[in-house]
């Protein structure tokens, strides 16, 4: 629906109406009625990425799966776009750069109220492995995993699917967790 009103009055409007905090601004013309039931912050995940491909994944995903206990302090994204942090009232997200050939399997679609893309179990694993060899330090020490939780298979149909040169970067990861 749309109400034909120019965008530095819905923004004003939309401002006033967070005063009462049944909405909350998520990022520049991103709003989310937090109260509504349906409600979820990972349903924000699609309009943060606007026409980025992505999806919610590394530490996030694993934690949702219960790969790891400790519950990850920002929201991480694995996107086509450039990587950047978001900060704002309903949580931090974390947007890390993957390449597009690396987006064709281990995704599920959570087709609930709020449509969003999640990486598998096996696929946030091997994300994080993939940014651990890219990015320095980035996940050098991994928390405790569950391994009851992870399909090998899975996972070595991922590393096997990828290209050499990525499972060059991955395989000696994965032999020192």
């Amino acid at each position: 629906m749309s109400l034909q009103i120019p965008m530095a009055t819905a923004s004003r409007q939309l401002k006033k109406i967070s005063t009462q905090k049944t909405i909350e601004m998520v990022s520049r013309g991103i709003w989310a009625q937090v109260q509504h039931p349906f409600y979820s912050v990972y349903g924000a995940t699609p309009y943060i990425l606007g026409n980025e491909q992505g999806y919610i994944s590394f530490l996030t995903a694993l934690h949702r799966h219960d790969v790891i206990s400790q519950i990850p302090s920002v929201i991480q994204i694995a996107t086509t776009g450039h990587g950047r942090s978001l900060s704002s009232a309903i949580a931090d997200f974390e947007l890390l750069h993957i390449q597009p050939g690396l987006m064709q399997s281990g995704i599920e679609v959570h087709a609930g109220k709020l449509v969003y893309n999640m990486a598998t179990a096996e696929k946030a694993l091997f994300d994080t492995l993939y940014i651990s060899s890219r990015r320095g330090k980035r996940f050098s020490k991994f928390p405790e995993l569950n391994w009851k939780a992870i399909n090998k298979k899975e996972f070595y149909k991922l590393i096997e699917e990828s290209t050499p040169a990525v499972q060059k970067l991955i395989l000696p990861k994965f032999k020192n967790i």
